[in-house]
């Protein structure tokens, strides 16, 4: 009930309220208007539902929803449609505002309120005018613009332009509109106000363009940007007019003199007016792209060296005023004009250029009369005195040809290196030289070899650099023929190798050399001088042949055979001296002298040879008084009588009874020399002047041959080999035999002992390989005795009973000396070590060579009884005691232990088994047999059994004699079985329990190790009952 009064009471309420007046229906935002840097004008719109006087407010700020600002006014009598507006002054600049309208009736009632609008102010702008605004460039398609930067209330630049002689206007501007979206046809934003200059693309090639340059400032947002609307810089200004981008063609010099150039060129008649040409000093033309300036008349140009051809068809123009002697670079650059001068555009990318020298001036006179001095294979030196005029000359021109006519008068070839006398008929060369010398030496090269020449010389001045483009040069010149003017025969490509001494004799020497090779009409010159001093070829000239060597005072011998690998001395030549030669080898072309050319910088040069001493004048060593004699086993003597003028004798010897070959006894070389040269078999003994030697070192049992040479030499303060002369006609030859001095070759020889044959007391060794010719010689000892070889020449008597036989040294017995094949020694020890050296001999002279030694034990005597009194006790479950007698006197026992089921394993004669009373450490034999005591004692404990196990034990007596191990293996077996391990203590009864007349219960801890007990009871007195391992019981 109460609820429906409230909604009532609510209703009601509104209902009263809705009848008090009129009404703000509506309020609307309109756009805001006259808005600057500062103000601007805000409207609304108000409508109510009957005529009411209205309040209304303008609520603005920087901050969206947040108006600390209030503008207000009222209308009357306001129906619909009412529109209202406020100014707002005292802005900030480019700042976002935030504002909202709201109206209500003046006497109270429903305030209507708008949304929430926004608008910016524009930025500040300079009110200044751009300056400096002017073209920087042009080319054909563009304009750059250059200006003066502002620094104060701006953002960038705005450049409009147009076609024609009047710049877009500031109409188009529009204040909040970015600069690129302005509707200007042809613009252009510059967006940093430090900028100075941009370039304008796209443009047509000799127009007229205006441009207008219009400072903008924009705030953070483009809705600030603000123009400077008046009063803005103007310029109108051209683009280039198109010019040829072809490099002038042919651009060089027509003709020049000592003060002037005329240059020509081919005429370019696209896109040209004429022709601008600079030129400077030296070889670097000037520059266009930095010496001429774009878009200004070809005379307005600043370079000072400069001359204007006005006219496409010009061709050519003489430049004046030069300096004689001097370079000058020059180029040319064509010129295109249109509607303007400012349109004068020139190719500066693509240009001729051109360098030359002015001439210099001539020189007054010719040089003097020249004459030949000297020439090599490709060159001519000629010398003549300088061109002495007023005006001197700075260098010399030649020309040559073969042949003995001079070329003749050249044609123009001033400014010019003259190479263009090389394609005249008559001239076959040309050679400049620059000198100011009083005295000029002119070395002509590339000439040919072994040829004549004659020449033409002309007088020349040039510049300080001698550049060809300068040379002036005296016409005529002078002439220089038919003067035998010849070049050199081509010099050996080599020189002379191998150069050798062949032979001597006492009045000549001979050589011997590489072959070599000539291209043609060569040969060689051998100069020789006494002494050891090579010859001194400083003085040999080249141009003349070996006779006409005036300046050499030296013997030679001449070989014209250009295939020649001989030469020799030509006389004067003394028996038994020293002499040194050199070997020239030479060209020519096989008429003139003058191309005599000869190696001599590297001549193969032979020092200290010598020729031969006068012979022996006895000859050979005479057969009466020559004998070979006094054999040992190595040597031999010879004796001889003297032969008459011998220097020494040589004493050549060969196996053998026969004649040798001794053509390697060469005059010329000493005795060592002929020495290492014999062939294998043939040796010498050089015996000076003795007349007897013992030859030593010979094969023993040998025959030798003998001869003996007498010689001469000559003694320098020694024996000078190359003088020695040998007495080789008619030799005598003796022999004489060695005796035997060494044992036979052993080859393949060797011992071995027949171990089917061995006893205790002997041994059989048997040889094979015994070489042919020769004896066995076999030696028997003890091993621990020492070695003695038999010595050679010593017979010895063989026994092959040990002991009895001749001895080679203590205890060395000779058992076999002879042809036999195998001995069996005897009278041994059992059991030792005995050791047979084998030796082959020469029975004649009983030479002996050791082959090799062998060692051979003899078996040993096995024991032959066995052990009595044995026993065997059980000690313990893991323990047994054995107990024997040894019956054979010296004998040892080796006990084996097995358990029962193994196999007993008899030990092996003379192996030693490792014991070791603890089973199954000691040393197996077989599988399970183990040795548990080696000795001579009577009873062992054998320990480490298992317990209830039956065991056996094997005992063999053997004969220890000698170390040895001869076991009897007939053995005496034992066997026994271990008991149990017995429990660690005993057991202790708990007091008895439940005891009645007839039972009693009784209990007891359980005992370590017992697996069953024992109880035993007694009535009326204590148990007395004594038990043994190995007793049993039953229950009762």
């Amino acid at each position: 009930m109460k609820k429906f009064l409230l909604i009532f009471f609510a209703v009601l309420v509104f209902c009263n309220v809705e009848k008090l007046s009129a009404q703000v229906s509506s309020v609307t935002l309109n756009a805001p208007t006259a808005l600057t840097e500062q103000t601007i004008t805000l409207n609304a719109e108000i409508n109510t539902d009957a005529s009411t006087d209205v309040d209304y407010f303008f609520d603005y700020g920087t901050e969206s929803g947040v108006y600390g600002n209030t503008v207000s006014g009222s209308e009357t009598a306001v129906d619909t449609n009412r529109p209202v507006s406020e100014g707002l002054t005292g802005l900030t600049a480019a700042t976002q505002y935030f504002y909202l309208f709201r109206a209500l009736p003046s006497g109270g009632g429903t305030t209507r309120t708008t949304s929430e609008s926004s608008f910016w102010t524009y930025s500040n702008v300079t009110s200044t005018a751009v300056a400096g605004f002017q073209r920087q460039s042009a080319t054909t398609t563009s304009i750059t613009l250059e200006w003066t930067a502002q620094a104060t209330d701006i953002t960038g630049y705005l450049i409009v332009y147009t076609t024609g002689g009047t710049a877009p206007d500031e109409t188009g501007l529009q204040q909040g509109i970015a600069p690129a979206s302005l509707s200007y046809t042809n613009k252009v934003v510059i967006e940093d106000a430090s900028t100075t200059s941009t370039t304008i693309n796209g443009l047509t090639a000799n127009a007229e363009y205006s441009f207008r340059i219009i400072p903008y400032n924009v705030g953070s947002d483009p809705a600030t940007t603000n123009y400077k609307l008046t009063g803005n810089t103007t310029l109108t200004s051209y683009t280039l007019e198109t010019v040829t981008s072809n490099a002038i063609a042919d651009f060089g010099v027509r003709s020049k003199g000592n003060n002037n150039i005329e240059l020509e060129w081919t005429a370019e008649t696209t896109d040209n007016d004429g022709y601008l040409i600079l030129w400077a000093t030296g070889s670097t033309a000037p520059d266009p792209s930095v010496d001429v300036e774009l878009g200004i008349a070809p005379g307005s140009q600043t370079f000072s060296n400069k001359i204007v051809k006005s006219g496409s068809s010009s061709t050519s123009q003489d430049i004046t005023g030069l300096t004689a002697g001097t370079e000058y670079s020059f180029v040319i650059i064509p010129y295109n004009e249109g509607v303007n001068v400012a349109t004068t555009n020139y190719n500066v990318t693509t240009n001729s250029e051109v360098s030359t020298f002015t001439l210099a001036d001539q020189p007054s006179d010719n040089p003097g009369t020249p004459t030949f001095i000297s020439s090599t294979p490709t060159s001519i030196t000629l010398e003549f005195a300088k061109s002495d005029g007023a005006t001197k000359a700075d260098g010399y021109f030649i020309t040559y040809r073969t042949g003995t006519s001079a070329p003749g008068n050249p044609g123009a070839i001033d400014g010019t290196d003259g190479s263009s006398e090389l394609a005249e008929s008559d001239v076959d060369g040309t050679f400049t030289i620059f000198s100011t010398d009083a005295t000029i030496s002119a070395t002509i090269p590339d000439l040919d070899p072994k040829t004549e020449y004659s020449f033409r010389i002309m007088a020349f001045s040039s510049d300080a650099t001698n550049n060809p483009s300068s040379y002036n040069y005296k016409t005529n010149g002078i002439t220089f023929q038919n003067n035998n003017s010849f070049t050199l025969a081509t010099e050996p490509a080599t020189a002379v190798s191998n150069l050798t001494m062949t032979s001597a004799t006492e009045s000549a020497i001979n050589f011997s050399f590489e072959e070599y090779t000539f291209a043609n009409n060569g040969g060689f010159v051998l100069y020789y001088q006494a002494g050891s001093t090579a010859p001194d070829l400083s003085a040999l000239l080249d141009g003349f042949n070996p006779d006409n060597q005036t300046g050499l005072s030296l013997d030679y011998g001449l070989q014209i055979t250009d295939d020649a690998t001989t030469i020799s001395t030509d006389g004067n030549i003394v028996a038994g001296s020293e002499y040194s030669v050199t070997i020239v080898p030479y060209n020519y072309d096989g008429n003139n002298f003058e191309t005599f050319n000869y190696r001599k910088s590297d001549a193969e040069s032979l020092l200290s040879v010598w020729s031969l001493s006068t012979a022996a004048s006895g000859g050979a060593v005479a057969n009466a008084g020559y004998t070979v004699d006094n054999a040992t086993s190595n040597s031999l003597d010879v004796t001889y009588t003297a032969v008459a003028n011998a220097g020494g004798y040589l004493i050549l010897y060969s196996e053998g009874n026969s004649a040798f070959d001794i053509s390697d006894v060469m005059d010329g070389q000493s005795p060592s020399q002929i020495d290492a040269a014999l062939p294998a078999g043939i040796s010498l003994f050089d015996n000076g002047t003795n007349l007897t030697e013992t030859i030593g070192s010979l094969n023993s049992d040998t025959e030798y041959a003998f001869y003996v040479i007498p010689y001469t030499f000559t003694d320098n303060g020694g024996a000078v080999s190359e003088t020695y002369n040998y007495n080789t006609a008619s030799p005598v030859l003796k022999t004489g035999t060695t005796l035997c001095s060494t044992g036979p070759t052993v080859g393949s020889a060797s011992i071995a002992n027949d171990a089917g044959a061995l006893t205790t007391t002997s041994v059989k060794t048997d040889l094979t390989n015994v070489p042919v010719d020769a004896e066995s010689f076999i030696v028997a000892r003890l091993s621990a005795d020492a070695l003695v070889a038999p010595t050679d020449g010593v017979a010895y008597t063989a026994d092959n009973d040990f002991g009895t036989g001749a001895q080679t040294g203590s205890g060395n017995d000779v058992v076999l000396a002879g042809v036999g094949t195998s001995v069996t020694t005897t009278s041994l020890s059992p059991f030792t070590e005995y050791a047979f050296d084998y030796y082959v001999y020469n029975p004649n002279g009983h030479c002996y060579s050791f082959v090799e030694t062998i060692t051979v034990t003899t078996l040993c005597d096995p024991a032959t009884t066995e052990v009595s009194n044995t026993s065997i006790a059980v000690d313990a479950f893991d323990q047994i005691t054995l107990n024997w007698t040894i019956d054979g006197i010296g004998n040892n026992v080796l006990i084996i232990a097995r358990e029962d089921g193994t196999a007993a394993e008899a030990p092996t004669t003379n192996v030693d088994y490792a014991e070791n009373n603890e089973f199954g450490s000691g040393q197996e034999l077989g599988t399970g047999n183990f040795a548990v005591y080696d000795g001579n004692a009577t009873t062992v404990t054998v320990m480490g059994l298992s317990e209830l196990t039956d065991y056996s034990f094997d005992i063999y007596e053997y004969n220890p004699t000698n170390g040895g191990f001869c076991y009897n293996t007939t053995a005496v077996t034992l066997s026994a079985t271990t008991v149990c391990q017995p429990p660690e203590s005993e057991a202790t009864f708990n007091p008895p329990a439940n005891i009645t007349a007839a039972t009693v219960d009784l209990s007891w801890a359980a005992v370590t190790g017992a697996d069953r007990y024992l109880i035993v009871a007694k009535e009326g007195a204590p148990v007395d009952l004594a038990v043994s391992n190995g007793d049993n019981f039953e229950d009762t």
